[in-house]
Parts: C-alpha cells; sequence; structure tokens
C-alpha cells in the first residue's frame, strides 16, 4: 500500500496478501550502504525491488530484491526522467506494474515498468511543479494522483493520471497541500490549503469511471502529520492517533509514530519519541512495534544508527556541496533535502525495509520479541447496500479460523445461523444500519463495526439530470442536462460555456438501461414525450422546438415558434409549445399547427386569462376548456363580449396547475437545520394529494475534530384514497457538500417519482404497504356545461353532475335573477329565455352606452359587431343570431359533510340585434345635441338626468340583492 506523509514528504508500502505463520528465529539488522545519498524511495511488494529517486541527476535508480538480499548495492537500471524529480510510488492495475514518478521542474508523471526497468510511457500533465505521487494497493483502481504547488497562486492542487489509457485526467480538486488515498482507493486525505486541518474525502462516483471525484464528508482532525492508511481500509493513522478510516472516531493513542502495517502479522511498526520533522541530521532512529489488535506497544525497541557516512572524493556525491540555482528554491530544497526515513512492510520477508539517505536497513519482525497472536480482524461477505424488498444473504468471516464472532447488535428483522446472516430490509428501515461485533482470542478482545446502507428501489442514471419526465405508461423516462440552477431550481448561467456539449438520453426504468443517448451543444430546458417523438426545448432565446425520434433520438422535425420558445406540453392528441408571445397547439404525429393563441403567460395566475394552458380536466384556450377531442366543456372567459352581472370575479375553477407546486414551500439553504416541504401534488384522479418534504439535521461528530455534518431525509407522503409515509433516501454528507438538496416529484397515474442527483426513484401509491382503509373521494364538480347558448322562446335545462364527497348532495345557485332557478336535489338549472333575454338587453344597452364616449351608441355597437361575431364563433362554430351576452350560471354543491364546491361558468343569450339598434338610437336622439346643434328643452335634460339616476339605483340595489341572497343561502347550507 502506498502510505503518504502528507508532511514531511515521505511513503511508506504495504501489501494485500494475509497469510498467516509464525515470526522466524530474530536476525541481526543487516544495512547496506547505497552508491550515493537518495532522496525518496518505493518499493515492489512481491520482489522487493527498490526504485530511489537521485534529484539533482534526475534519474531513478532501480536495485533488484534480489541483488538486495545478498548485500549488493549496485543499481540493476538507471532511467532518465525529468528535471529534479521529487516523489515516487509504486502502482499496479491489472497488468499493468509501474513505478510512477513526478518532477519538480518537468511537466510529465513518467511511468517505469517494474518488470523490465524501462520507460513505458512520459504522460504530458498541466503543469510543472509536482510535489508529490500516490496511489492505492488496490489492483482494480487505474489512477495515480500527484499533487503540483502553484507558486503564482500560493495554493497546490491534485490531479490524476489513469493507467486505463495513461493519460492525465487533469485536477480532482484544488485547495489541497498533501493528499494520501485509501488501499481500495476510494478514500482520500488531504491536507487543506486554507485550515490547518486533514480531511478525508469519499468517493462519489466509481473506479470504472474516467476520472474519479470526491466529495467532503467532513470528518477530519487538526493535524498536518503524516497520513498513514490501515491496508484493510479499517483504521488511518496521523501522527500518534489511530481513527477510523473515515476520521469519524479517534481509537487510540499510540507510544510511538506508526509508519507502516503488516497485512501478515498483526503489526504496525513506526519510530518511537512522537512525530518527527524535516530533520536532516538524525544521528539514531528508534523502531518500535505495536499490536494491530490492540494498539498497545508490544516487543523490545530497535535503535538504528542512521548518520550520515563519510563520501570519498571518488563517490557519486563529491560535488553535493556545490550550488546551484535550485538551491535557492526553498520548496524544492525542502522537498530534497529533508530526507525522512521511508518504511516499508516487506510481508513477503517477514521484515521492515527503513531508508535513510544512503543506507538501507532491513529489520527482521523476529527482532522485536513480538507475541503470536492472530489477527482480531473479520470481513462482512456480501454486500453493503441493500435494497428495500429484496432478500440477502451475509455472512461473517474472521480473517484466523481461531477467532471467534459474537454478535452483539443486528438490524431489526435480521437473522443470525452462526455467523451467516438473512434480511429482508422494511420500507421504513431506509438509511444507515449496522452490526455490531466482539472479536476474540485467549484472553484479547475488540470490537467491530459493520455499516449498512438500506436504499429505497431506483433507477442508477448514466448522468445527474438537471430534469425529467417520465412517460404516460410508466416504462421510460427522458432526461437532459440543462443550464445551471441554483438549489431552488432558478437558472444561474445566462449563457451556455463556448464548447460546452449536453446530453438527452432515454431510460428503461424497468431494466435501468439507457435506450438511447444524444450529445447537443445547447443546454435543454425541457423535454417531453410527444407520441413516438420527444419534444425538446433547447438554447436560450431560440424560436426552435426540436423533434427527436424516441427510438434512438435522431432528429425528425423542427417547429418553428413566433417568438423565443419558453414551454413544452403535452396533452393526450396535442402537443403545446409556449413562446414569449403565445401558445401553439399542434397535433401529434403530423405536427400539423391546429390553433395559435397570443399572448400567452407562462403558468401566470390560478385563473388563467389568455393563451394555451394544460390542465388535469383538458385544455384551456381563449377561454375555454376543451377535451382532447377539442370539442368546447366550458366558457369560463367571456373575453370582450357584454357580461349580466353577478359573475364571481377573481374566482378560480381550481383545474389549472398550481405554478408554486414545483418549488420549494419555504426557503431552503444548504447548511439549514429543519423541515421544509419542497412539493405538493394532486394525482390525476384527484383523490390523492402527494408531499414530498425533505428533513435536515445536524450531527455532532465530538470525537472528530471536524464536526461539520448533516443528514439529508427524503420522504413522500400520501393523503386520500390511500393514507401513507415513505423515506426514499436517508444519508450522511458535509453540510457544505456538492450534493443536490433540490429533488424533483413527478406523479405518472398511480406512481411518485422523484429525481435526486443520479438516482430515480418510483413509489407506487396505490400499493403502499401501510394504506389505511381508503375514505371517500374528495368532492368534485364534473367540469362540463350540457349548452352553451340559451334556446330561443323556451327554457334551457343546464345538467350537472358532482361525484366523491358524502352523499346526499345539495345544490344551490348563487343568483339574483329570478329567470334563473335549479333543482336543489339533481342541480338541473333553468333558465328562462323570455325572461333572462330583458335582463341581457338591458346588460347589453349599459356595456354599450358606457364605453361609447363621444360616439353614439348606435354606431358604438356597430363598430364592436366584428369583434362580436369573432368571439362568439370562437364559442359556438358559427355566427351569432344577434348581439351576444354572457350569462354566469354559478352553483354550489354541498355534501352530507357540509363540504362544498363551486362551479361557475357562461351561457351566451342573443339579443335580437335590430331591437337593440332600434333601442339604442332613440336613447341617442334625447342626449344633448353637439357641434352646433339646436339643444333640447330644460325638461328634457331633467328627464334624462333623472333617468341615470335611477337606472345607478337600480343597479346598486341589484347588486345589494344578489349579495344578500347568496349570505342567506350560504346560512341555509350550514
Amino acid at each position: 500500500m502506498n502510505i503518504s506523509f502528507l508532511w514531511p514528504p515521505s511513503r511508506c508500502i504495504c501489501t494485500l496478501a494475509i497469510v498467516l505463520a509464525g515470526l522466524p528465529a530474530a536476525a541481526a539488522v543487516e544495512t547496506i550502504e547505497l552508491p550515493r545519498q537518495l532522496t525518496a524511495f518505493a518499493m515492489h511488494p512481491q520482489t522487493g525491488d527498490l526504485a530511489a529517486l537521485a534529484t539533482r541527476e534526475g534519474q531513478v535508480l532501480l536495485f533488484r530484491g534480489a541483488d538486495l538480499a545478498a548485500g549488493k548495492a549496485t543499481p540493476a537500471a538507471k532511467t532518465r526522467v525529468g528535471a529534479n524529480p521529487t516523489s515516487i510510488c509504486y502502482k499496479r492495475f491489472g497488468d499493468t506494474d509501474v513505478f510512477a514518478v513526478v518532477c519538480f521542474r518537468d511537466p510529465h508523471m513518467y511511468l517505469i515498468a517494474a518488470k523490465d526497468r524501462a520507460l513505458l510511457r512520459k504522460v504530458p500533465l498541466a503543469q510543472s511543479g509536482a510535489t508529490f505521487a500516490m496511489a492505492s494497493t488496490n489492483p482494480n483502481d487505474p489512477f495515480v494522483y500527484y499533487c503540483h504547488d502553484d507558486e503564482d497562486r500560493h495554493d497546490a492542487t491534485t490531479g490524476v493520471v489513469s493507467l486505463r489509457d495513461m493519460r492525465d485526467k487533469g485536477v480532482v480538486f484544488g485547495g489541497a497541500f498533501g493528499f494520501a488515498v485509501s488501499a481500495s482507493g476510494r478514500i482520500a486525505y488531504a491536507v487543506s490549503s486554507w485550515s490547518s486541518g486533514l480531511e478525508s474525502l469519499a468517493m462519489s462516483n466509481d473506479l470504472t469511471d474516467d476520472k474519479p471525484a470526491f466529495a467532503q464528508t467532513s470528518y477530519g482532525v487538526d493535524s498536518r502529520m503524516q497520513t498513514v492508511p490501515c491496508p484493510f481500509e479499517r483504521y488511518t493513522a496521523v501522527g500518534r492517533f489511530i481513527y477510523t478510516a473515515s476520521l469519524s472516531k479517534r481509537e487510540a493513542e499510540l507510544r510511538l509514530t506508526p509508519l507502516c502495517f503488516f497485512t501478515k502479522h498483526p503489526v504496525l511498526v513506526g519510530i518511537g519519541g512522537g512525530p518527527f520533522g524535516l530533520q536532516s541530521d538524525l544521528k539514531t532512529i528508534e523502531v518500535l512495534a505495536a499490536s494491530y489488535n490492540t494498539f498497545n506497544l508490544a516487543g523490545k525497541a530497535i535503535v538504528l544508527d542512521v548518520a550520515r557516512p563519510e563520501r570519498g572524493k571518488d563517490s557519486d556525491e563529491a560535488n553535493d556541496g556545490e550550488s546551484s540555482e535550485d538551491e535557492d528554491d526553498y520548496r524544492l530544497a525542502r522537498l530534497r533535502d529533508g530526507r525522512p526515513p521511508w518504511f516499508f512492510a516487506d510481508d513477503a520477508r517477514d521484515r521492515v525495509v527503513v531508508a535513510h539517505d544512503g543506507r538501507l536497513f532491513f529489520v527482521p519482525l523476529a527482532d522485536f520479541g513480538l507475541p503470536a497472536e492472530p489477527f482480531l480482524l473479520a470481513s462482512l461477505e456480501g454486500p453493503t447496500r441493500l435494497v428495500v424488498g429484496k432478500d440477502y444473504a451475509l455472512e461473517l468471516k474472521p480473517t484466523d479460523e481461531r477467532v471467534a464472532i459474537n454478535i452483539d447488535s443486528m438490524p431489526d428483522g435480521m437473522q443470525a445461523t452462526g455467523n451467516r446472516l438473512a434480511w429482508r430490509p422494511r420500507g421504513d428501515q431506509v438509511g444507515p444500519a449496522a452490526i455490531s461485533v466482539t472479536l476474540k482470542h485467549g484472553g484479547i478482545q475488540r470490537s467491530m463495526t459493520f455499516d449498512l446502507a438500506v436504499a429505497f428501489p431506483s433507477v442508477a442514471l448514466p448522468f445527474a439530470p438537471a430534469g425529467v419526465t417520465i412517460r404516460a405508461d410508466g416504462k421510460q423516462a427522458v432526461i437532459w442536462e440543462g443550464p445551471a440552477a441554483d438549489r431552488q431550481g432558478f437558472i444561474l448561467e445566462d449563457t451556455p460555456a463556448l464548447g460546452a456539449e449536453y446530453r438527452v438520453a432515454i431510460v428503461d426504468l424497468e431494466s435501468g438501461k439507457t435506450l438511447a443517448e444524444k450529445k447537443a451543444n445547447e443546454p435543454v430546458y425541457a423535454a417531453v414525450f410527444a407520441g413516438d417523438y420527444i419534444a425538446l426545448n433547447t438554447g436560450l432565446g431560440t424560436t426552435r422546438c426540436e423533434l427527436l425520434k424516441a427510438a434512438d433520438l435522431e432528429r425528425a422535425k423542427t417547429l418553428v415558434a413566433a417568438a423565443p420558445v419558453v414551454g413544452v406540453e403535452t396533452s393526450g392528441k396535442h402537443l403545446v409549445v409556449h413562446s414569449q408571445a403565445g401558445s401553439e397547439l399542434y397535433e401529434m404525429g403530423s405536427f400539423r399547427r391546429l390553433a395559435t393563441v397570443e399572448s400567452y403567460h407562462w403558468r401566470g395566475a390560478n385563473q388563467p386569462t389568455t393563451g394555451i394552458a394544460v390542465t388535469t380536466a383538458g385544455i384551456f384556450m381563449r377561454g375555454m376548456l376543451f377535451d382532447a377531442d377539442l370539442k368546447p366543456q366550458l366558457l369560463l372567459q367571456p373575453q370582450e363580449l357584454p357580461v349580466l352581472a353577478g359573475a364571481d370575479e377573481g374566482w378560480s375553477l381550481g383545474l389549472w396547475p398550481d405554478e408554486n407546486a414545483d418549488r420549494p414551500r419555504d426557503i431552503y439553504f444548504p447548511g439549514s437545520e429543519g423541515e421544509a416541504m419542497i412539493a405538493e401534488k394532486t394525482t390525476p384522479d384527484g383523490k390523492t394529494k402527494i408531499s414530498m418534504t425533505v428533513r435536515t439535521t445536524n450531527l455532532k461528530t465530538p470525537e472528530s475534530d471536524f464536526g461539520n455534518r448533516q443528514e439529508t431525509e427524503i420522504s413522500l407522503s400520501a393523503a386520500g384514497d390511500v393514507n401513507a409515509r415513505q423515506t426514499l433516501l436517508r444519508e450522511q454528507h458535509t453540510a457544505n457538500g456538492n450534493r443536490p438538496l433540490q429533488p424533483i416529484l413527478s406523479l405518472v397515474g398511480d406512481d411518485a417519482f422523484v429525481l435526486f442527483d443520479r438516482e430515480l426513484y418510483r413509489w407506487p401509491i396505490a400499493r403502499a404497504s401501510n394504506a389505511a382503509a381508503k375514505p371517500s373521494a374528495p368532492l368534485t364538480f364534473l367540469p362540463r356545461q350540457s349548452a352553451l347558448v340559451i334556446a330561443p322562446k323556451d327554457k334551457t335545462v343546464l345538467k350537472h353532475s358532482a361525484e366523491g364527497g358524502q352523499k346526499p348532495y345539495k345544490f344551490a345557485v348563487l343568483t339574483s335573477y329570478d329567470a334563473i332557478t335549479i333543482d336543489t336535489e339533481t342541480g338541473d338549472v333553468t333558465v328562462d329565455e323570455t325572461a333572462i333575454l330583458d335582463e341581457a338587453q338591458r346588460a347589453m344597452d349599459n356595456w354599450v352606452i358606457r364605453t361609447s364616449g363621444n360616439q353614439s351608441s348606435v354606431d358604438k355597437l356597430r363598430s364592436l359587431a366584428p369583434s362580436l361575431a369573432a368571439r362568439t364563433e370562437q364559442i359556438l362554430g358559427r355566427r351569432p343570431k344577434g348581439v351576444p351576452v354572457a350569462i354566469p350560471i354559478c352553483v354550489d354543491v354541498t355534501d352530507a359533510a357540509s363540504t362544498t364546491r363551486r362551479l361557475q361558468y357562461f351561457v351566451l343569450a342573443e339579443c335580437p340585434s335590430g331591437e337593440a339598434l332600434a333601442r339604442l338610437g332613440k336613447r341617442d336622439g334625447a342626449k344633448p345635441k353637439r357641434n352646433g346643434e339646436q339643444e333640447p328643452a330644460a325638461e328634457g335634460d331633467e328627464v334624462v338626468e333623472l333617468r341615470r339616476r335611477v337606472e345607478s339605483l337600480e343597479q346598486r340595489l341589484d347588486l345589494i340583492t344578489r349579495q344578500l341572497n347568496e349570505l342567506l343561502q350560504r346560512r341555509e347550507m350550514k
């Protein structure tokens, strides 16, 4: 294992093979004088070959393990690398077996084949100034990391080279002056450039990805001492302290500074007397050993004489004292001349290898006089991420069969048969879970905890999308990458980065496979299924709506709107494209434009005004609600038609999508603690309300120097036909981490879908395991009207239907007109055409007179005739047979539980146009003459003024009467 000293710079290597055997008899410490003083070392764990850096010469010296065992100090090969090599490490990936070297004055990583000692590849790096190279011991991990000093920015960054393709993948993260990596390669340790602390970071993607990504865990220690991860990924040594691998808990304080762990014996070895600094004049080193099982000192101390040997005039270092331009560089001098000891756990030969300056020391483990004891260590065979509702078989396996395992605690419902475990996690167990055991042998024992994570079933997406749309049958999803947004979903970037690419993909929700994927050079703002196609709203300010084939995402057609597109929606057989100028309705399949409505207000007020809106009840446009076949269902807004008094203005039918449904009800900033409802939606049948809630809790980590952690829980609640609650996610993370805290909720049929990061969760609402007895469906009106126009010279009966709630129903009509009556049992409203026509004519006359201004009423009506005819033709599909007047019909229904719902719409009455012109002409003749014409008699003025006052009083009395009747009816209902 490559063990990195973050400060000072040194290395230590251990192997992963676990072979239990007794220690050999004690032997003397063997010392070998190297041909020169060297600055950094790395060891091949199987062969014992040693690679060392000659910094001034820009060389790597490779010594064969067999030669060293025979006491020979002659290098088998010298390989030229770049100027001022500063760090070397060993790495194996599959069949690739290399020593990796970075240089301070050369922007390359040199990969030297461990077998033939030849230069395998010279990998270009982004810049020079490299200080450290490090890698894990996992042969499935392809990554070699490097740190480089940024002198201009007074900072340091960590980059990575992949042995999979021998290429530099660039910066992994910044702000790290030092770096180490765990045995598996999934945990990193970084010395922060903005604090004095050492932090742990967890890999957030996978080793199979092209480039690793790490997220803070916010576990850390206030120290910059050398960091030595355990080869079993259980512990990490930082200075004289032992922590858990994540740095979340301090386990022990030792009387030595651990520098290497063994895997064949339960031993760790280091230097006594506490941490050491950058000392170039060390005389002796006290080497101590401790038990891995108890972390207590074991055996005796061994003192090594590490004083620098005297070099002859003919040695390779005869000119070491001569100055060079590099000796004035403090950073290089610090790395090159500090020369701390390098410790290697040589498991294959049961010895410790210590390299310091120009000497090698081979210390047999037998010299320490260690007690013979097995590893008190066990592994949990089986998956550690478990999915709700699936059966799992796990097994606890001790490293040594002599070790007994006692299970102290395990999750509820888990069954143990000896060391074999069986468990089927429940839906209420989502989140962290743990198995605690005690390992025993003879008189020693230790406790271990195995962490599990229980997850709700989800589909892993190929990338973290900006949004998702689910096909109506729930079998596929389209996901896309869009512009950068904040945690509340508001767009941050105005223009995409030059050369940026955005992906669109179709994912099968049953198998989780990506069926098709396409790249675009514009960000995607929305994507919806449109039959066999995908409709995209791409780019900022574009008038194009792209249509892609759903099968392979190949471009099929482009729809061009009249203005920049702001959204796309589908409703059954139709596609709606919203732009800044209006909305356009297209026929699905042929994509023939059926209608264009101007001045669309994108998800405006609850009561729609103009444009086209897709609702749960149908399509709303031009003030009317249409069904899927574009047949009119309700006239909700007369718009420019004259209206009979009595309409309840500003009242919403409640059929329209809530513009705030997808946005947080509370401002929810990362780092805050508490609970916030993120979204609330109703199922398409209107019978169940689904709420999505995010709860964040600050966690206390008293045993870690850094305690900035949180737990996030995402849950869904159902109320209505189904009463249930389900936690989808419960995870711990850093409070300032890079995971989004804004999930997206979608409802399709009886399923709720939640998108969070790269996971898509699906909750089958109707099959919720904890569903309670179903209550009655909520009371609601069916959004239909049985007639759009009043039958001439007859009585018109308007039918109304309600559903849900508790029967019997009681209906009431809210009106002050005697011509409108209702059957309180059936909800049938009868309109007397003869009587209501008189009211409509008066309302129409007053409307024309009020709007005529200096124009005569007759001329005003004639000027309005074209627009009235056009509006009537939109509603009825024919030209009007008179002057149309909208009659408001407002009906309440109350059930046995006193729940009330309201439906308001309009029917048209057609006033004979000839009579209207005659009436208005007569009134025009009574007006004062203008422009020099003869004025009427004074008596005429008084009559006109009296008539105006009477009409005004009548209108006020009508309004008061209607309001009083409505109050009385509501009182009777209660």
